[in-house]
């Protein structure tokens, strides 16, 4: 399910303002982005803390971060309220550009199976299997590893899973 209104905003008397506690996250996730975190490790910190995407959808995503991260309406474009100073915003776009301007994407070992693979909640588990899978050099943690990125993901997913690998990495 989609938000009506961008993460980090609330609408009150009719008019669109931030919602001081999605701002602060918004802000933070500029902040970790900065600091050389990876989109995936911020959507696993900000799930860790059990901060909500939203109600229907609660888990972050490295999609959502994303997003989040390059959109312009965060810096105050399209008369947003500013959440993030644009010299901030700026920093974070060049980061991204440097980083993964040269990029070139790359077919995952797990898309054939992408629409058949969901949690319990609904929720695709790609990522958390994509992650086991480009481990090679430790097949005997694959497993382990892709059942600890579900459940950091997942709420529904840890009572599935037994206490030795719910472990941080």
């Amino acid at each position: 399910m989609n938000r009506k209104v961008l993460y980090g905003y609330q609408i009150e008397d009719g008019k669109l303002v931030p919602q001081p506690q999605e701002a602060a996250v918004v802000s933070r996730i500029f902040a970790l982005c900065l600091e050389g975190r990876f989109q995936w490790e911020i959507s696993d910190v900000l799930n860790a803390e059990g901060i909500q995407y939203n109600p229907d959808c609660p888990a972050w995503t490295k999609f959502k971060i994303s997003l989040t991260l390059r959109n312009q309406r965060c810096a105050g474009a399209d008369g947003y309220p500013v959440l993030i100073g644009s010299e901030t915003f700026q920093s974070v776009q060049t980061f991204l550009q440097k980083k993964w301007g040269k990029h070139v994407h790359r077919e995952r070992p797990v898309s054939v199976l992408r629409e058949t693979l969901r949690c319990p909640c609904g929720g695709r588990l790609t990522n958390a299997i994509n992650r086991g899978l480009e481990r090679p050099e430790h097949p005997e943690d694959v497993v382990t590893l892709i059942l600890r990125g579900i459940s950091a993901r997942y709420a529904c997913f840890e009572a599935n899973i037994s206490p030795s690998l719910r472990r941080t990495r």
